[in-house]
């Protein structure tokens, strides 16, 4: 996502994109510059209008988290490689083994699904600690796969139990919603699961399980959707004094822009306080009806035009909101498949594309059936494959 790559640029140099595709998804950083003194000002005086911290009662999803994160830096590289490759079928031994091996891993994001609260010390997001953040996300992900391959194994003879621990995937994906960033990272986990589910619909038969519920929620897209908008604004926000600072520091993107005379350091605050608003109310748009919706950000837009910073940040918002729209299509499109894998005709026609309101379109594959929405995602139909290969 270009576009999010140079608003990154715009905070402390340092561009994040997001890469996903149903193997699995990657956070990809570039060298990060030196935290701007302004920013770090910023950020302290954001958190000290907080005030003090509360003490938070019960277990910290986030420590059983980094827990998991140094076992899993404990496996071997053939093992990694291994678990970021879940279609495959490795020889039995070794996948026994290695099943095995991870299964304290395994225990602990079952045991984070279910704290209390995930809190990861860091404060209220902002611009000059992505480094950090890139490197917990990287973590993250390589969790997402090794849980991904784990309920893959386990679909056979567990479907419950592999249930469980998609679920378990999908709260760790969720509780990083804090920010744009972090919402392409809870899409990208959500996206892995959908497509293990679709490998393996065959051996899901309970359409009660309420692990397969939670997985599925939409409403729990649209909570995700409306935290990492509203972080993301307060961010921004937060940053305020520091963008007519970085307008005088070289090596910028805002500094080139000011030095052309594109914008004034003036300018480049009244925009960001401007993106800031926006995000805000573009956080709750995600149950508007799509002409509602294109109304309001063809106005947004026309709005943008005139400011180039903004312009560009604003863009990059509007495709995290097609992800979300698009994850959304993705359960439902899940259920959809379920039902046909159950030779439910009718409840496969009972639940409609939300891009559409009409079912989903059907192709036949050489090992299954191809469902797919009228909805894109990076300019492809969001699609589902469901293989009787994970019988």
């Amino acid at each position: 996502m270009a576009g999010v790559g140079l608003w990154m640029e715009l905070g402390v140099g340092q561009k994040v994109e997001m890469v996903a595709s149903a193997e699995g998804c990657d956070v990809i950083a570039g060298s990060s510059t030196q935290v701007e003194n302004a920013a770090e000002k910023a950020r302290r005086m954001a958190i000290a209008r907080l005030g003090p911290l509360k003490h938070k009662q019960g277990t910290n999803g986030a420590d059983l988290y980094k827990q998991a994160m140094g076992l899993y830096a404990g496996l071997s590289e053939d093992e990694k490689d291994m678990l970021k490759h879940w279609r495959d079928r490795p020889d039995p031994k070794a996948a026994e083994a290695l099943h095995l091996k991870i299964q304290p891993i395994m225990e602990l994001l079952r045991r984070a699904r279910k704290a209390d609260y995930v809190d990861w010390g860091m404060g209220p997001m902002s611009f000059d600690d992505m480094s950090d953040r890139s490197g917990q996300y990287r973590a993250v992900q390589a969790l997402a796969a090794l849980a991904s391959w784990e309920a893959t194994c386990r679909f056979g003879s567990d479907p419950s139990g592999a249930l469980a621990d998609l679920a378990a995937m999908e709260a760790m994906g969720r509780s990083e919603a804090d920010s744009a960033v972090g919402l392409m990272v809870e899409d990208g986990i959500h996206f892995l699961g959908m497509n293990v589910m679709a490998y393996s619909a065959s051996s899901i038969t309970n359409a009660d399980d309420p692990n397969l519920a939670y997985v599925l929620d939409p409403a729990a897209v649209a909570r995700a959707f409306q935290t990492g908008l509203r972080g993301e604004a307060t961010m921004v926000q937060a940053g305020l004094g520091a963008y007519a600072d970085l307008a005088t520091r070289k090596q910028t993107t805002i500094q080139k822009w000011v030095t052309s005379g594109t914008v004034t350091p003036q300018e480049v605050v009244s925009q960001m306080q401007w993106l800031s608003q926006t995000e805000q109310a573009l956080a709750y748009t995600l149950k508007e009806p799509d002409g509602q919706f294109q109304q309001w950000w063809n106005r947004k837009l026309a709005e943008a035009a005139s400011m180039p910073l903004a312009s560009s940040a604003l863009s990059a918002m509007g495709d995290i909101r097609t992800l979300a729209v698009a994850s959304m299509a993705e359960s439902a499109m899940l259920e959809a498949g379920l039902a046909l894998e159950q030779g439910d005709q009718q409840g496969f026609l009972a639940i409609g594309d939300p891009a559409s309101g009409k079912p989903f379109a059907y192709k036949e594959t050489a090992d299954g059936f191809q469902l797919s929405s009228v909805l894109q995602r990076k300019g492809r139909p969001v699609s589902l494959s469901f293989s009787l290969a994970g019988k």
